[in-house]
């Protein structure tokens, strides 16, 4: 392609025939496998009409209302009518949880594939081009400064107008295979040792990006950097239920930046709180209620103890966010050949930089009751020494085995789970600090 070509939009459409669970594109397009990630329009062309035009026939549809009934207007102030409503919100946010893209497994005639993603707009609290925009800055850096693999970005658009599908990432399809946790549980220490090295591998070199402060990434002149606040899927949810999250983010990130580990401890606490008072069915009763209350200042005190100053200042380092099970691509050697969905990653104080909790298939509710933290330290005692042993081999050093071999003490992990999952303080403060 030529300069000229390249800052020309681009159209690119897709008639898509269902074959399976792929998409085969019968295009001339088939053999184009580099395009610019710039100035590109999505199309889709789904039974010979394009999106635009299924939403016009839909919207001119006429619909009979079965009985009079169904045409009297409601008032939200009915308390019938308002539970209702509630009832049917909270059931939706409950189908939506992590579910916020739309995949499209796309063949083309020549053999390529790739992976459209489309952000699902009603399931993200914010544009869904503001979360793209860092899902695809995390992506770059990462395959330019690390061995972490990752699938290729083909293409990509950042928009949020009225348009189908502004906002779109177009990825390169990665061969390979998931496994669940049933099949985890039953690995040989072989398989599993494996799988734990090509994990370690991921970690070790997670740790060494370092940030002067916390946050998001985006795309600046001169190569990533921290431009936006921190989100997470539980904050994500809590915008969504209302909660406004977002307005106790404003009140520490009121200089534009965040570089203070005690500063960002206290704004989970306060969002925690947040999320307590205002959240509809946080509690049945008033019992229920002053334990709930009583837990989160438990744990508020807790993490008092917790906190080293030492880190306060930094380091702050890139997390994937949702680094669960089925987000890698392995082999059959169970080697981890992609890491996918980064759209959650986020840079945070190192003392919330964690290992995965499936290393023993387990969630951060149960790990709260002490013999189950013992026996998930068992296991991720075998995986810190696979860990150490391929950082000294990397770096000559053991910068994270040492650490996360301090942080496992004292319920640290526990800590740093329960702190971006609200909830979470109430089962640890009950089930652990309260025996």
């Amino acid at each position: 392609m030529t300069d000229d070509t390249m800052k020309e939009p681009k159209l690119m459409v897709l008639h898509l025939l269902k074959l399976s669970n792929i998409y085969v594109v019968p295009m001339v397009l088939a053999g184009c496998t580099a395009i610019c990630n710039h100035g590109i329009q999505l199309e889709l062309v789904i039974g010979g009409k394009t999106i635009e035009q299924w939403l016009t026939e839909i919207k001119g549809r006429k619909r009979e209302p079965k009985n009079a009934q169904a045409q009297r207007p409601q008032s939200f102030r009915d308390a019938v009518v308002q539970a209702r409503v509630h009832r049917d919100r909270d059931h939706f946010i409950a189908t939506i949880r992590g579910e916020d893209l739309q995949y499209l497994f796309v063949e083309f005639q020549n053999g390529d594939r790739w992976v459209v993603r489309i952000p699902l707009a009603p399931t993200l609290a914010a544009p869904p081009a503001d979360k793209l925009e860092s899902e695809v800055a995390v992506m770059k850096l990462i395959a330019a400064t690390t061995s972490i693999p990752v699938p290729e970005v083909h293409a990509y658009a950042l928009g949020d107008g009225p348009e189908p599908f502004p906002s779109f990432l177009i990825l390169e399809y990665v061969e390979g295979h998931q496994i669940d946790y049933a099949e985890l549980k039953s690995l040989p220490d072989a398989q599993r040792t494996r799988l734990y090295a090509s994990l370690a591998g991921i970690y070790i070199q997670l740790r060494r990006l370092v940030f002067p402060s916390v946050g998001r990434l985006s795309e600046g002149p001169v190569g990533p950097q921290i431009t936006k606040r921190n989100t997470s899927i539980d904050l994500n949810m809590q915008e969504l239920e209302g909660l406004e999250p977002s307005a106790i983010q404003d009140l520490y990130y009121s200089s534009g930046t965040l570089s203070s580990a005690s500063r960002y401890v206290a704004m989970q606490l306060d969002l925690a709180d947040n999320a307590f008072a205002r959240g509809r069915g946080t509690v049945s009763d008033a019992k229920q209620g002053r334990d709930r209350l009583y837990h989160l200042h438990m744990f508020r005190q807790f993490t008092q103890g917790w906190l080293n100053d030492k880190f306060d200042h930094g380091p702050f380092v890139l997390a994937h966010g949702d680094l669960e099970i089925f987000n890698l691509v392995l082999d059959h050697d169970l080697n981890i050949v992609s890491v996918l969905d980064w759209e959650w990653s986020r840079v945070v104080p190192v003392q919330l930089f964690r290992p995965p909790l499936w290393l023993d298939s387990t969630t951060i509710e149960n790990l709260c009751h002490g013999a189950r933290y013992r026996r998930y330290l068992e296991r991720f005692d075998s995986f810190l020494d696979v860990l150490r042993a391929r950082e000294r081999e990397r770096y000559g050093n053991e910068l994270l085995a040492n650490e996360w071999n301090k942080q496992k003490q004292k319920s640290g992990f526990m800590v740093a789970y329960a702190l971006e999952n609200w909830t979470a303080m109430d089962w640890f403060a009950n089930r652990y600090i309260n025996l």
